[in-house]
């Protein structure tokens, strides 16, 4: 470790997650970036990490396969605790929070990096030794929905997460509204065919008759004939239709 193993430890923590840059290391950690630097700088020495340049802005730290070894080493290999140089300061008597309700909703990657930042800023501040981070960081690792975290930070502040989505509700079956009535079947063109054939022969005979003054009696017969054979032509389209 270097002159500020604390730190070391949160920006290995930190990359474990994927690269990031100076900047956000130093967010995370809470941290100034001078410190951060200096922090890299050595783990750059080491070959725990690279830097990945970009073309715009910061260059991005990734773990190498030995920083992932060391990260995951610094977990899970408790160390002793190391004293703080900090001025005592007194004790306030642990107050009794009511223990949330033990929730069932799932605890998503999102959730655990947030829950792993809070418990690295925890460490960075010196609130708890790495003897328990190691112990909080398994518990962590085994929880499997919110309600688990109470175990993760007993005696700590809770983080804030993000709220779960809202569960959908049933969805409502659209009804289509019934037809009041059918609507009407287009007229067949045959049946509109022979009526005006049919109408035409009348029209023709009529004008015929009418020219050469016959009786009434011939006209009226030709008008009956015309509506006769009309009729006719209906009724054989119909049988046809019933028939189809």
């Amino acid at each position: 470790m270097g002159d500020d193993p604390a730190l070391e430890h949160a920006v290995l923590q930190q990359l474990r997650f994927g690269p990031r840059n100076r900047t956000e290391l130093a967010q995370r950690a809470g941290a100034d970036d001078q410190r951060v630097q200096v922090v890299l700088d050595e783990l750059l020495s080491r070959s725990h990490i690279v830097r990945r340049p970009q073309d715009i802005g910061l260059g991005d730290y990734e773990l190498t396969r030995a920083g992932v070894v060391e990260a995951q080493g610094v977990v899970s290999q408790p160390v002793a605790v190391q004293q703080a140089t900090v001025a005592p300061r007194k004790r306030r008597p642990p107050t009794r929070r009511p223990r949330p309700r033990r929730s069932q909703v799932p605890l998503t990657q999102e959730d655990r990096e947030h829950c792993d930042l809070a418990l690295t800023q925890l460490y960075v501040h010196r609130r708890i030794d790495k003897t328990e981070l190691a112990r909080r960081a398994d518990l962590l690792t085994r929880a499997s929905t919110r309600g688990d975290l109470r175990e993760v930070f007993e005696g700590l502040p809770f983080p804030v997460l993000d709220l779960p989505p809202a569960p959908a509700g049933p969805q409502k079956a659209v009804v289509q509204p019934a037809k009041i009535a059918a609507e009407p079947a287009a007229v067949d063109r045959e049946l509109i065919v022979n009526l005006a054939k049919s109408l035409v022969a009348g029209l023709v005979f009529t004008g015929i008759v009418i020219v050469t003054r016959p009786s009434m009696v011939i006209l009226l017969a030709v008008l009956v004939v015309t509506a006769g054979n009309m009729f006719s032509t209906y009724r054989t389209w119909a049988k046809k239709r019933r028939s189809e």
